[in-house]
């Protein structure tokens, strides 16, 4: 029997300079994708939607016939309208999922992992459309070998496209991988890794600012749980400036990072007070000091995967509730 979850949307807005009462009007909820196979927007918590102006394109993974396959849908009203599906990337014998996307200087970019099953090698992939996603050009961001490769986390900023993903080499070594193109993904190159060999990293998230890049993800040794931040100061071409945002031996992770300015905001997952909260700090100076974290939620379901944007001085934030009876609130 074919299990049902209802979905509820709510987003949050934050204020960070000032307090204000607002409101907001959300229109009624639209199918984008009613496939018979199972249907995924993405693992991870990055982000699978991107807009410009009343252009938005969602992305997601669809499995046919036991290959999964990425998908994107567009509106060129806002959303209110929908053209049919876009079949960004299928073939048998290969799985294709976890897409994220985002959108720059007239440009859609989305990046996807991809798993050959005939040779057992894995590579992650990344595809642009000039035309508001009616046509795509596909092109190859990390390489096949047999390395796990997935999780990947995309933003970009006039010419530049900066990627993140995660990368599984045993059950005691993972690192997190950075690619960058300066030419609006028609190449990558400029890789960089990092990782310490008694920690185990995952679940990158990665945002920019003008020159600067940042990246936060998380990390497990034993005994302890941590939030990690590193930043760019030259298009991703060297990084530095690592941070530990927060840390414990609770279970925290599934890090979501948004720039404005200098300013930087990191949301996160984590149990320090029992059930999973949704805990968040900020940076006014591009990562150089932080302020201490804030606790948003007070449930007694659980919070989990929170995803950030940042616009001015507004914060957006939006993250799924586990409730009883199998009921996933978003």
């Amino acid at each position: 029997m074919k299990k049902i979850f209802f979905i509820t949307v709510i987003i949050f807005a934050f204020q960070f300079y000032f307090i204000d009462t607002c409101t907001a009007q959300w229109q009624s909820d639209v199918m984008i994708c009613n496939d018979t196979g199972v249907s995924y927007t993405s693992f991870n918590n990055s982000k699978c939607i991107a807009a410009s102006n009343d252009t938005v394109i969602v992305f997601w993974q669809t499995q046919y016939n036991g290959w999964w396959a990425v998908y994107s849908k567009r509106s060129y009203d806002g959303g209110v309208s929908w053209m049919d599906s876009v079949e960004i990337k299928r073939t048998p014998l290969i799985h294709y999922t976890n897409p994220a996307a985002c959108y720059s200087n007239g440009r859609f970019y989305v990046v996807y992992a991809g798993h050959n099953t005939n040779v057992n090698v894995y590579y992650l992939s990344a595809g642009f459309s000039t035309d508001g996603g009616v046509t795509w050009e596909e092109r190859n961001v990390f390489t096949s070998d047999s390395f796990i490769k997935d999780k990947p986390s995309i933003v970009a900023d006039a010419n530049y496209v900066h990627v993140a993903c995660w990368v599984y080499m045993s059950p005691s070594s993972s690192v997190i991988k950075y690619k960058r193109s300066t030419n609006s993904g028609l190449s990558f190159g400029d890789e960089s890794a990092w990782s310490t060999v008694s920690t185990t990293p995952d679940n990158p998230s990665i945002t920019c600012s003008g020159s600067n890049v940042m990246v936060a993800y998380q990390e497990s040794s034993t005994g302890k749980y941590e939030i990690i931040y590193c930043r760019s100061t030259n298009y991703g071409l060297g990084w530095g400036g690592f941070e530990m945002i927060a840390t414990g031996p609770e279970y925290r992770g599934f890090p979501s990072i948004a720039a404005s300015g200098s300013h930087i905001y990191i949301f996160w997952q984590d149990s320090k007070y029992g059930n999973s909260d949704i805990l968040c700090r900020r940076s006014t100076n591009l990562g150089t000091s932080w302020i201490g974290e804030v606790r948003l939620t007070t449930h007694s379901s659980n919070q989990r995967r929170p995803s950030v944007t940042a616009i001015g001085t507004n914060v957006h934030a939006v993250w799924k509730m586990t409730g009883t009876a199998r009921k996933f609130i978003i």
